[in-house]
């Protein structure tokens, strides 16, 4: 795993073998924190929640969607990077993107 990138929320950037995935957890705590400490955003949260366990299943067309919707319009879910912390993000996908020779040309080049 790469050096975290920092902002007001640290992201850890890890290759997988299908490409990468962003670590955004201290982001998530933020946006649980928000949701527990504040009594309007975390009654929406259980009116979500129960409308989603009363059911049998999600209906498209039922509020949950519009529920949901409400309860995000009020969180704010942006990872913020600023200054070179963009460019070192950039960086570790760029080197995790970049293509890499399969075993078999590796070994041929150190022949």
């Amino acid at each position: 795993m790469a050096e975290p990138i920092y902002g007001p929320h640290r992201i850890s950037v890890a290759a997988i073998p299908a490409g990468a995935t962003l670590d955004v957890r201290a982001l998530v705590a933020d946006i649980l924190t928000e949701i527990a400490t504040d009594n309007g955003l975390f009654d929406q949260f259980v009116d979500y929640s129960d409308a989603l366990t009363t059911g049998d299943r999600p209906d498209p067309y039922a509020p949950e969607p519009a529920r949901l919707e409400r309860l995000l319009d009020r969180l704010d879910c942006r990872a913020f990077l600023y200054g070179a912390e963009v460019g070192r993000l950039a960086q570790q996908l760029g080197d995790i993107a970049r293509p890499k020779p399969l075993p078999a040309q590796q070994d041929r080049r150190a022949s």
